[in-house]
């Protein structure tokens, strides 16, 4: 596969591509979890549940305790839980410098995530960045791994269905490549949860540790990106 085409187009995931908050997010189900069922989880449970977005983790914790009811009570636990102190995860170097550029060359950007957009815009806000788009678990019908998401967010960025892939989709999850790869964009993997050759086997035109690491690329000048 070769990318010869100039970038028109450019998502970003959020969790793991963004900022490191996978960590935060499990701590925030187990306390939520704690609140609704005055139960600890283990670790090992919590590690299955990367990856999947806030209504699959919430149905399966829920079915695990026999107590499908509670979904919708958990779910607002753990986003209570994961708001309470946006200003402590850091955005991951190289996506400040990314946007930049971006902005400078009038590329169009957003941020689509299996998260929800309330999640996102505090953590954007507590940092002062302002997203162009920003599309979360409550604005899709079906979420990644589906490819409705970036399919919604290449609409809005106007861009017809033969031009996907000029578009850019960062992400760091399996079910995010799928997605982003099923809509038929260019996906670059970011290996901060995930080995590279994981992301590579599900569909990642490239891989790099970090956004950073992508910026100070070869590929990111050849897509006309970096403004050196």
């Amino acid at each position: 596969m070769q990318l010869e085409q100039i970038c028109k187009a450019v998502c970003f995931d959020f969790d793991g591509v963004i900022v490191d908050s996978m960590p935060y997010h499990l701590a925030a189900w187990s306390r939520a979890h704690r609140v609704i069922f005055g139960q600890e989880l283990a670790v090992d449970v919590l590690n299955t549940l990367v990856g999947y977005s806030t209504k699959a983790i919430a149905d399966r914790l829920c079915d695990r305790m026999g107590k499908r009811a509670a979904r919708d009570k958990l779910a607002v636990q753990k986003m209570k839980e994961l708001t309470a102190s946006p200003e402590s995860l850091q955005l991951f170097d190289g996506f400040n410098q990314l946007i930049k550029d971006l902005d400078a060359h009038t590329i169009p950007w957003a941020i689509v995530s299996n998260s929800p957009r309330e999640f996102v815009q505090s953590i954007l806000a507590a940092h002062h960045v302002q997203a162009p788009l920003i599309l979360g678990l409550d604005d899709v019908k079906r979420p990644k791994p589906a490819p409705d998401p970036y399919l919604q967010a290449l609409r809005h960025m106007k861009l017809e269905y033969a031009e996907h892939p000029q578009a850019l989709v960062f992400e760091d999850s399996v079910h995010g490549i799928r997605a982003g790869v099923a809509a038929k964009a260019t996906v670059i993997g970011i290996s901060s949860s995930r080995p590279q050759e994981e992301l590579l086997g599900a569909g990642a035109f490239a891989c790099f540790e970090t956004l950073l690491e992508f910026f100070d690329s070869r590929l990111c000048r050849s897509l006309g990106i970096r403004a050196d």
